[in-house]
């Protein structure tokens, strides 16, 4: 069979995880999103911290590799569901992980949302990116800067992958 990737929602089942590693599942991709309840509500993620739980004990158990995908700059967040999010991914331990601002894309509810509550850093697009072609942060959130959500995924990144139980 041959090996390969897909991305998953924390909602799929057992029996369904099972079948796709029976079919080749090596890896998924799965968005774990936040380790807020709260937080995952306002961002209608339609997932719970149980289900997070429970997809990952499943993905282990299988020997399906997962690859954490959190964000961070939605609804209601302050510098205790940053911690709480990481707490998250450190708890869960998946395979790798990757830390990201949300970008309220133009035409998605993310910017409507931040639009009407004054959150865009930004409405000028040619700042939404780096230099080198990178994604800016353009949230000002209520006690989190742009460059607050930006360094917190940094550290994020480097607090989760240089823990002596990753390595």
């Amino acid at each position: 069979t041959l090996p390969w990737f897909a991305n998953i929602r924390v909602n799929v089942d057992y029996e369904t995880l099972k079948a796709l590693k029976e079919a080749g599942l090596r890896q998924c991709a799965t968005g774990f999103e936040s380790g807020d309840e709260t937080l995952l509500v306002n961002m209608r993620k339609g997932q719970t911290l149980e289900q997070q739980s429970v997809v990952m004990k499943n993905c282990r158990k299988l020997c399906i590799l997962v690859h954490g995908c959190f964000m961070v700059g939605f609804p209601g967040e302050t510098k205790e569901t940053l911690a709480k999010t990481l707490g998250l991914a450190k708890d869960l331990n998946p395979d790798s992980a990757q830390f990201y601002p949300v970008m309220p894309y133009p035409g998605t509810g993310a910017y409507k949302w931040a639009e009407e509550e004054g959150y865009l850093a930004t409405s000028n697009f040619d700042e939404w990116l780096t230099p080198d072609g990178g994604h800016r942060c353009v949230l000002d959130l209520p006690g989190l800067s742009p460059k607050d959500l930006e360094d917190f995924c940094e550290y994020a990144v480097r607090s989760f992958h240089f823990r002596p139980r990753y390595m």
